[in-house]
């Protein structure tokens, strides 16, 4: 059996009980009647087993990491305009595959699209053997010279000369690059269409191989600057003869748990150019070369090699589950579009047939994008708890539940404290009587 408490500790416990500030404790102990005492000690051991309970699941969402999201709109005297990536849905000009002799656009244009595998009659007649993709694609491309018709920003003109040709997942395309020429003009202190950047394009329809192209007209991104245009996944799609009115925020995006990785050149980070560096690797440790679209370092193939080994291995690659690891980046910009649109009546027509005016007419498009508000809207995550969250939490739920507090802690020390000195020195007496 349990030894009995000896009178001076027994005493000692009796004036802790009846002086502490855990408030139920008192009532335990020091109630006149058995009824009385043992209410209060139902109720002080409900509350210990609720706040151990939830205790518990706080410090186990803490140990977790689990996020919180917080969304802010921070409105700003005024914002950078973005960079705008143009892309035509042809990406190959019929004039241009007329000059390299391809008498047969319809069986060179299955064999692009992987609906048809060479054979050495194609190999002769198209030169897949020594024609390296890139520079064939790249000399078959818009230029945005005969594209871009009329460009404004906030009024001030824009020129082919403030876009710059870019390697991209849809071809080779123009992006926007207004921080030279166009500086002064690129910070936006008002909202609204006269404020942004208005385009007027030329699809140059006439040039269209249309099996190659899935429709016409362009593919258009609103990006970060420095951002490698990833068009076909993230952009929006504009028709002839319609002005497109594009109204964008800004959204930036703080991520947890997250990663910044160098991408292979060097461009900011996201996701989906992660996976396509990843993409990219692997088919060339199989192909000792790449496909042309997409930017990086690696060497680029002949059309031979892309229509097989490139052809092959990328179908290969959309079947493998869990080959590239790409964690959310840290910061991430992004702008959100909201998209209206207009018949667009061009103001003149040069040719004088019918036919001639009606296609004319119909290759044009025009984009219209502005700011639709100064305001950032940011997108945090961060930890659910930190360890003070953690510790006001735990704090609260034991003034809440059982009328304690840190001090309170500091008394059961003290009692504990004085217990072990009063047994300690009771044991030292008793060992110097016993000699």
């Amino acid at each position: 059996m349990p030894e009995e408490p000896k009178p001076k500790e027994k005493s000692l416990f009796i004036e802790f009980t009846e002086s502490t500030t855990l408030h139920g404790i008192r009532h335990v102990f020091c109630g006149d009647s058995k009824l009385r005492r043992l209410i209060w000690f139902v109720c002080t051991l409900g509350s210990t087993a609720v706040f151990v309970t939830s205790s518990a699941k706080l410090l186990n969402s803490y140990i977790r990491g689990d996020i919180a999201t917080r969304i802010t709109v921070k409105h700003q005297n005024n914002i950078m305009f973005p960079a705008v990536t143009i892309c035509n849905f042809n990406p190959l000009r019929k004039s241009y595959l007329k000059q390299l002799n391809i008498s047969d656009p319809e069986r060179f244009a299955r064999i692009l699209l992987y609906e048809a595998e060479p054979n050495d009659a194609d190999r002769k007649k198209f030169f897949l053997t020594y024609v390296n993709a890139e520079e064939f694609f790249r000399n078959g491309s818009h230029k945005i010279k005969e594209m871009l018709l009329n460009c404004t920003l906030q009024g001030r003109k824009c020129l082919p000369e403030d876009f710059q040709l870019v390697d991209t997942n849809m071809g080779f395309c123009y992006t926007s690059n207004f921080d030279k020429r166009l500086a002064n003009s690129s910070k936006i202190f008002k909202p609204g269409e006269r404020y942004g950047l208005s385009m007027t394009l030329n699809t140059q329809i006439k040039e269209y191989t249309h099996r190659l192209a899935p429709a016409i007209g362009f593919k258009i991104l609103v990006q970060e600057k420095n951002e490698v245009p990833l068009t076909d996944v993230n952009g929006f799609a504009t028709m002839t003869g319609v002005s497109t009115f594009v109204a964008i925020r800004k959204n930036a995006v703080k991520s947890l748990p997250c990663e910044n990785r160098r991408t292979l050149d060097k461009s900011l980070y996201t996701r989906a150019k992660c996976f396509e560096d990843c993409r990219r690797r692997y088919i060339f440790k199989r192909c000792n070369c790449t496909y042309p679209t997409g930017m990086g370092p690696y060497q680029s193939c002949t059309l031979e090699k892309l229509f097989t080994c490139v052809a092959y291995e990328d179908e290969r690659f959309a079947s493998l589950v869990n080959m590239c690891s790409c964690p959310q980046p840290c910061e991430h910009v992004f702008y959100g579009t909201t998209l209206s649109y207009g018949i667009y009546e061009p103001e003149t027509v040069y040719s004088t047939d019918l036919i001639e005016a009606y296609l004319e007419k119909n290759s044009y498009v025009q984009v219209k994008i502005f700011f639709e508000d100064l305001s950032v809207t940011e997108v945090k995550d961060m930890r659910k708890y930190s360890w003070s969250d953690l510790l006001a939490a735990a704090g609260g739920m034991l003034g809440l539940l059982l009328g304690a507090s840190v001090l309170t802690v500091v008394e059961f020390l003290e009692l504990l404290i004085t217990l072990l000195g009063t047994r300690f020195s009771k044991n030292k007496v008793r060992a110097i009587n016993s000699r």
